[in-house]
């Protein structure tokens, strides 16, 4: 029955309206239903979901881009491309224990109300295929589980925060190239541990830390596109990121090194000595655990 139903805006308004009376397991068995349904941008931003579970984790235990980790775990079996799927996921996420809307989760996760909109729209025909919601719902569900009984939950949303308009200090960098750094103008083969080098090497680090999407990075560390401007700094950022994750050059591992020892130290600073706000609602403590990149 739930599967033939006529999913449109009329009958998303009705299920909508009778949220509070519906049973938790008809609940859940709309979920895949109600993915086979994007409301127009006018409409998204007053169509609200109330919670649909009782969870110990909330938004700020949720990254904007799922880790490998998780997303391998509970979705690698998806096909669909990985970057929407992983958006996606983390959204009903925020959905599925705080409520609102698609703008508002994913308000909360750093993400514009027209990125966390697009995404569902982008996705609306494959999600329109029943056993493709299926399957996206009973994963989610699957990582919701998991989180829910995991005592060392990440504030990744203290990590978002306090890393707005971070990057890597030039005094840390310093020290941290020390044996490396060679003035201007560098002998052949030898790489630039300069200012380019500190800011790239900060990019890696903030999008592991905060697991975030690389190209949402602040300005302090991705410079920003520029309509009618030179923006050839930035496309060379970006080159060498996929460089970087593809097809490495041989200093690349050296300065992947260096990045991990100044990830450790950060979380460390934001984790373990976290002592005030955004620690895990189930009174577990902050989770100071080693991070490659």
């Amino acid at each position: 029955m739930v599967d033939a139903a006529p999913v449109g805006l009329a009958w998303f308004r009705r299920v909508t309206a009778i949220q509070h009376y519906v049973s938790p397991g008809l609940t859940m068995a709309l979920q895949p239903v109600l993915l086979r349904f994007t409301p127009s941008p006018k409409a998204s931003r007053i169509h609200s979901f109330l919670p649909t579970r009782r969870a110990n984790f909330d938004h700020r235990h949720i990254p904007q881009r799922l880790p490998d980790t998780w997303f391998d775990r509970f979705f690698g079996q998806l096909p669909a491309g990985s970057r929407l799927l992983r958006r996606a996921a983390a959204i009903r996420l925020v959905l599925m224990v705080e409520g609102g809307t698609y703008a508002q989760a994913g308000h909360l996760l750093g993400l514009s109300d027209g990125m966390a909109r697009g995404t569902f729209a982008l996705l609306n025909q494959w999600f329109k295929n029943s056993t493709n919601a299926q399957a996206f719902t009973a994963a989610l569900n699957n990582l919701a589980d998991e989180l829910d009984v995991t005592t060392d939950l990440i504030d990744y949303g203290n990590r978002r925060r306090q890393l707005a308009d971070w990057s890597i200090p030039p005094d840390d960098w310093r020290a941290l190239v020390a044996d490396r750094y060679r003035p201007r103008p560098l002998p052949p083969g030898i790489p630039d541990c300069g200012d380019r080098k500190r800011r790239f090497a900060s990019w890696v680090a903030w999008t592991v830390m905060t697991s975030s999407e690389h190209l949402l990075a602040p300005g302090s560390i991705l410079p920003p596109v520029r309509p009618g401007a030179d923006n050839r700094f930035r496309t060379s950022f970006v080159f060498e990121w996929y460089i970087f994750h593809r097809r490495p050059w041989a200093h690349h591992a050296e300065l992947r090194d260096i990045i991990n020892r100044q990830v450790q130290r950060t979380i460390e600073a934001l984790d373990c000595h976290n002592g005030t706000s955004g620690e895990p609602d189930n009174g577990s403590t902050p989770s100071c655990s080693k991070i490659d990149v």
